[in-house]
């Protein structure tokens, strides 16, 4: 067990050393540039989940996206292609007697879908409410048959 070393921030879990997770990764993966949001746990932005639902008239898809407003959020079509990008920023501040505290945190997501061809693209409507977005796009009309007639030469 020399290899594993018990964590008081962990409640005393056993935990691997360093040199035991050296044997899994090699050196340049401890010297890597890695994003400040991979390694804080404190950002509070992850790519938000959805759900999506189809009627018999209208394709929903709904987001959750708490502590974000309409300004936000945006919503884009292109080449039937939903785009959804959202960002928040927020920001607090304490003051006491002999301190000063003040911390910002931001947070942006990204997600695409492929919209189906019957998809009305044109009639695409967006709301947000209590941090749920919501995306409702109706279906076209369904075409009736055209019949082609064929001429002789």
């Amino acid at each position: 067990m020399k290899n594993f070393k018990k964590n008081a921030q962990s409640g005393n879990q056993i935990v691997p050393s360093r040199s035991a997770l050296d044997q899994f990764f090699p050196s340049s993966f401890w010297e890597m540039d890695w994003p400040q949001s991979f390694l804080n746990e404190t950002n509070f932005v992850r790519t938000p989940t959805c759900d999506i639902s189809e009627t018999d008239r209208e394709i929903i898809f709904e987001l959750e996206a708490p502590g974000f407003d309409s300004k936000d959020i945006s919503v884009e079509v292109d080449d039937d292609i939903l785009s959804i990008r959202g960002e928040h920023e927020e920001k607090s501040e304490t003051k006491k007697k002999r301190y000063f505290q003040r911390e910002r945190q931001k947070g942006t997501f990204y997600r695409e879908f492929s919209l189906p061809k019957y998809a009305d693209v044109d009639h695409i409507k967006s709301k947000i409410k209590k941090g749920m977005l919501k995306i409702t796009i109706p279906k076209k009309e369904k075409g009736q048959k055209k019949q082609i007639s064929t001429s002789d030469s």
